[in-house]
C-alpha cells in the first residue's frame, strides 16, 4: 500500500513541476511562478503545489520574493490547489 501512495505521490510532483509557469512582469527582472495539484487531501496537494514552485524557482537560478501564496478548491473526491511566488533574478 505504501508503494502505491509513494508513485501517487511522485506523479503528482512530476505533473506540478511540469505545470509550473512563469508569468513574466513588464519591466522588471521578476516572475510569478506557479503550479497546480490535484490529490487526494487538500495538505498534499497544497505541500506538492508548494513543493513545485520552490523546485522552479531553484531550477530557474532565481531568488524567492516576498510570501507564497496557497489556493485550494476541496471537491467531494479531489483537492486542488495552486501555490504562487514571486522570484526575482
Amino acid at each position: 500500500m505504501n508503494s502505491i501512495r509513494l508513485m501517487a505521490v511522485c506523479a503528482a510532483l512530476a505533473g506540478a513541476a511540469a505545470m509550473s509557469v512563469p508569468a513574466h512582469a513588464a519591466g522588471h527582472k521578476c516572475s510569478k511562478v506557479s503550479s497546480t495539484v490535484t490529490m487526494i487531501t487538500p495538505i498534499g496537494a497544497s505541500l506538492a503545489a508548494q513543493a513545485s514552485v520552490s523546485t522552479s524557482i531553484i531550477a530557474k537560478g532565481l531568488k524567492s520574493s516576498g510570501g507564497m501564496k496557497t489556493k485550494c478548491d476541496d471537491n467531494i473526491l479531489l483537492s486542488t490547489c495552486t501555490a504562487s511566488q514571486k522570484a526575482c533574478k
